[in-house]
Protein backbone atom coordinates (compact mmCIF):
# COMPACT_ATOMS: atom_id res chain seq x y z
CA UNK A 1 0.00 0.00 0.00
CA UNK A 2 1.43 3.36 -0.96
CA UNK A 3 0.88 6.58 0.86
CA UNK A 4 1.89 10.20 0.53
CA UNK A 5 4.58 11.48 2.88
CA UNK A 6 3.51 14.32 5.17
CA UNK A 7 6.98 15.84 5.06
CA UNK A 8 7.85 15.97 1.37
CA UNK A 9 4.73 14.76 -0.42
CA UNK A 10 6.46 11.85 -2.16
CA UNK A 11 4.76 8.51 -2.64
CA UNK A 12 6.26 5.67 -0.57
CA UNK A 13 5.45 2.15 0.54
CA UNK A 14 3.86 2.34 3.98
CA UNK A 15 5.63 -0.81 5.21
CA UNK A 16 9.02 0.72 4.39
CA UNK A 17 8.30 4.09 6.03
CA UNK A 18 9.52 5.38 9.37
CA UNK A 19 7.66 6.80 12.32
CA UNK A 20 7.82 10.52 12.90
CA UNK A 21 8.04 11.83 16.50
CA UNK A 22 4.29 12.55 16.44
CA UNK A 23 3.55 8.90 15.54
CA UNK A 24 2.65 9.31 11.88
CA UNK A 25 4.41 7.33 9.14
CA UNK A 26 6.67 9.25 6.76
CA UNK A 27 9.14 8.24 4.04
CA UNK A 28 12.61 7.04 5.05
CA UNK A 29 14.52 10.27 4.23
CA UNK A 30 12.01 12.41 6.11
CA UNK A 31 12.01 9.97 9.05
CA UNK A 32 15.79 10.11 9.31
CA UNK A 33 15.78 13.90 9.02
CA UNK A 34 13.15 14.24 11.77
CA UNK A 35 15.06 11.82 14.01
CA UNK A 36 18.28 13.84 13.53
CA UNK A 37 16.45 17.08 14.35
CA UNK A 38 14.97 15.56 17.50
CA UNK A 39 18.38 14.28 18.58
CA UNK A 40 19.92 17.73 18.04
CA UNK A 41 17.22 19.41 20.14
CA UNK A 42 17.70 16.88 22.96
CA UNK A 43 21.47 17.40 22.86
CA UNK A 44 21.09 21.18 22.98
CA UNK A 45 18.66 20.92 25.91
CA UNK A 46 21.07 18.65 27.79
CA UNK A 47 23.95 21.02 27.13
CA UNK A 48 22.11 23.90 28.80
CA UNK A 49 22.90 22.41 32.21
CA UNK A 50 26.18 24.37 32.21
CA UNK A 51 24.31 27.67 32.04
CA UNK A 52 21.77 26.46 34.60
CA UNK A 53 24.51 25.77 37.14
CA UNK A 54 25.74 29.35 36.94
CA UNK A 55 22.15 30.59 37.10
CA UNK A 56 21.72 28.74 40.40
CA UNK A 57 24.73 30.57 41.85
CA UNK A 58 23.37 33.91 40.65
CA UNK A 59 19.93 33.22 42.13
CA UNK A 60 21.51 32.07 45.40
CA UNK A 61 23.56 35.26 45.59
CA UNK A 62 20.44 37.32 44.88
CA UNK A 63 18.63 35.53 47.70
CA UNK A 64 20.97 37.22 50.19
CA UNK A 65 19.58 40.60 49.11
CA UNK A 66 15.86 39.80 49.12
CA UNK A 67 13.87 41.04 52.09
CA UNK A 68 10.30 40.24 51.01
CA UNK A 69 8.85 37.34 53.04
CA UNK A 70 7.49 35.32 50.11
CA UNK A 71 10.56 35.80 47.93
CA UNK A 72 12.77 35.07 50.92
CA UNK A 73 11.87 31.37 50.66
CA UNK A 74 11.30 31.31 46.90
CA UNK A 75 14.76 32.39 45.73
CA UNK A 76 16.80 29.87 47.74
CA UNK A 77 14.40 27.06 46.86
CA UNK A 78 14.70 27.87 43.16
CA UNK A 79 18.50 27.98 43.46
CA UNK A 80 18.55 24.62 45.25
CA UNK A 81 16.30 23.06 42.61
CA UNK A 82 18.23 24.44 39.66
CA UNK A 83 21.66 23.73 41.13
CA UNK A 84 20.77 20.23 42.24
CA UNK A 85 19.00 19.49 38.98
CA UNK A 86 21.89 20.58 36.82
CA UNK A 87 24.42 18.68 38.92
CA UNK A 88 22.28 15.54 38.81
CA UNK A 89 21.75 15.90 35.07
CA UNK A 90 25.46 16.31 34.43
CA UNK A 91 26.20 13.21 36.50
CA UNK A 92 23.47 10.79 35.45
CA UNK A 93 22.16 11.72 31.97
CA UNK A 94 24.12 10.11 29.11
CA UNK A 95 23.01 12.73 26.58
CA UNK A 96 24.10 15.51 28.93
CA UNK A 97 27.49 13.86 29.40
CA UNK A 98 28.04 13.78 25.67
CA UNK A 99 26.74 17.33 25.17
CA UNK A 100 28.70 18.88 28.03
CA UNK A 101 32.07 17.24 27.35
CA UNK A 102 34.74 18.96 29.44
CA UNK A 103 32.09 21.22 31.02
CA UNK A 104 30.57 18.30 32.94
CA UNK A 105 32.82 18.55 36.03
CA UNK A 106 32.52 22.37 36.33
CA UNK A 107 28.74 22.00 35.95
CA UNK A 108 28.59 19.57 38.86
CA UNK A 109 30.86 21.70 41.05
CA UNK A 110 29.07 24.98 40.31
CA UNK A 111 25.63 23.37 40.70
CA UNK A 112 26.54 21.97 44.12
CA UNK A 113 28.06 25.32 45.09
CA UNK A 114 24.79 27.04 44.13
CA UNK A 115 22.85 24.58 46.33
CA UNK A 116 25.16 25.15 49.28
CA UNK A 117 25.05 28.91 48.84
CA UNK A 118 21.24 28.82 48.79
CA UNK A 119 21.19 26.67 51.93
CA UNK A 120 23.48 29.17 53.62
CA UNK A 121 21.13 31.96 52.61
CA UNK A 122 18.18 30.08 54.12
CA UNK A 123 20.02 29.35 57.36
CA UNK A 124 21.24 32.91 57.80
CA UNK A 125 17.87 34.44 56.93
CA UNK A 126 15.98 32.14 59.31
CA UNK A 127 18.44 32.79 62.16
CA UNK A 128 18.27 36.58 61.61
CA UNK A 129 14.45 36.61 61.46
CA UNK A 130 14.10 34.50 64.63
Amino acid sequence: MTSECRGCGAQFETLQGKYAPDGSIVCVPCGERLAAQLKAVEKKASGSAFVGAFASVLIALTSFLVEHRFLFFLFPLIAIGVGGGTAYTALKNDDARAALGWKRIPTVIVGIFGCLLALLSLVLSVSVRS
